[in-house]
C-alpha cells in the first residue's frame, strides 16, 4: 500500500528529461513551478559496489561488474528485460537470471529501489534519494521528480498506521508525446519514439 499516490493528468514541457540526462524536475506545491536539479544521489560507482558486494560475500562475475556499470548515472528506470537487451550486446552469453539476481541484491543492499507502475513491468532507479515519478501514460517514460512541501501533508483516517514511505506518481504526457500529438506529420514514426526502459 502506497500512500500518499497520485494520479494527476500533467503536461509539462520538461517533465520527461531526455533518455540519459542526468536532470530531473522539481515541483514546489507552494508555487506550482519547476526547475531543473541535477541528481543528488544515486548508486555508488562500479568500484565501490565491487567493494560492497565483496564485503558481503557475494559473488562477483565480469557480468556483474557490466550491469554495476550501466546502471551508474542511468536515468531511464530501466526494467530487468531491458537492461538485459543492453547488457547482451555488450557482453553476449549473459544469462537474465543473473541481471535479475544482481538487481534483487542491489535493491536489498539499498544501493537501487524498485518501482511498479499500473501494473507494468518492475522499473529499477538508482536514484534512491526521496523523490517522486511523473508517467507518461502514451511512450511509459518515467522521470523523477522532487516535490516540494510533502513533509506538511495531513493524512486523516490513519489512526494507528505508521507512515514509512509515500510514493506520489504524477500520469501525464511527455514533451516529446505532446509534440507527436500536435504535429504528427513532423514527428518521426513510433519505431523511432524512445521506447520504456531504454537503459542505454
Amino acid at each position: 500500500m502506497h500512500l500518499g499516490s497520485s494520479k494527476a493528468s500533467v503536461v509539462a514541457a520538461d517533465v520527461a528529461t531526455p533518455m540519459g540526462s542526468s536532470h530531473e524536475m522539481h515541483l514546489d506545491n507552494s508555487r506550482g513551478s519547476a526547475s531543473s536539479a541535477d541528481i543528488v544521489s544515486g548508486v555508488r560507482n562500479p568500484v565501490e559496489l565491487t567493494l560492497a558486494f565483496r564485503s558481503r560475500g557475494l559473488k562477483l562475475t565480469p557480468q556483474r561488474q557490466l550491469l554495476f556499470k550501466l546502471l551508474h548515472e542511468n536515468t531511464t528506470h530501466p526494467t530487468a528485460d531491458s537492461l538485459f537487451a543492453v547488457a547482451t550486446d555488450q557482453m553476449p552469453g549473459i544469462s537474465l537470471r543473473t541481471v535479475y539476481q544482481t538487481l534483487n541484491d542491489l535493491t536489498e543492499m539499498g544501493e537501487l529501489q524498485s518501482f511498479d507502475f499500473d501494473g507494468s513491468a518492475t522499473r529499477f532507479d538508482p536514484n534512491i534519494d526521496a523523490h517522486h515519478h511523473v508517467v507518461c501514460r502514451i511512450c511509459a517514460q518515467v522521470a523523477d521528480v522532487y516535490v516540494g512541501g510533502t513533509a506538511d501533508l495531513r493524512l486523516d483516517g490513519l489512526e494507528g498506521f505508521v507512515v514509512d514511505r509515500s510514493d506520489i506518481v504524477f500520469h501525464g504526457v511527455c514533451a516529446a508525446c505532446a509534440v507527436s500529438a500536435a504535429h504528427p506529420n513532423d514527428f518521426p514514426p513510433p519505431s523511432e519514439h524512445p521506447t520504456q526502459g531504454d537503459a542505454r
